[in-house]
């Protein structure tokens, strides 16, 4: 099963689907995407395969399921990467923004989605100083968090939305909204 996890910037979804992988990597795992973007201070290339431009010319284009710039960055989610994933790992998780999600489903690819929404306004202005967005960017990220768009729900691709920096309990909350979506695949001990 491919779970997709979309909410804004900093507000926790790789720290939560993490959590899970690092719990269980038997039954969880990520899909790693390609990006231009530089690395970030401790990022391992777990969930990234960092690239040049010049490097995104030797993908195979019938593999590439989007290309998307972002920031002047390009973000590419291969179908290899999400088929790659499952054979590790019944579950699969990415983050992932809503055009692709919308791209995903225009191209039948199959998903559940996990809609990462903020809690609490001031957790998750805290999550993004400590990020380092400060100045402008920090107001540019808290607009863009705040009025983040999220998929419209479609009865066709399972949908569960789950408050991220209200306190606690994020861990049990996304746990929930997971297990709602992957049912007996989700490990009983983790219930």
């Amino acid at each position: 099963m491919f779970i997709v996890t979309s909410g804004p910037t900093g507000i926790g979804k790789t720290h939560q689907m993490q959590r899970l992988i690092t719990r269980d990597p038997r039954r969880f795992t990520a899909v790693q995407s390609v990006t231009t973007r530089p690395r970030r201070d401790a990022e391992d290339g777990y969930w990234y395969r960092f690239v040049t431009r010049d490097e995104l010319a030797a993908f195979d284009p019938a593999d590439v399921l989007s290309n998307v710039e972002f920031r002047g960055e390009r973000y590419i989610l291969l179908r290899s990467e999400i088929q790659k994933a499952l054979e590790r790992a019944p579950i699969a998780f990415m983050a992932i923004v809503t055009p692709v999600i919308l791209l995903m489903r225009e191209q039948h690819i199959p998903h559940a989605v996990v809609c990462c929404r903020v809690g609490d306004k001031a957790g998750y202005e805290a999550r993004l100083k400590k990020r380092g967005y400060e100045g402008e960017a920090f107001e540019r990220e808290k607009a863009a968090g705040l009025e983040y768009g999220y998929p419209a729900v479609d009865a066709a691709w399972p949908q569960r939305d789950v408050e991220l920096g209200v306190d606690d309990a994020d861990d049990e909350r996304f746990n929930d909204a997971v297990k709602d979506l992957a049912g007996p695949l989700f490990p009983a001990e983790l219930r």
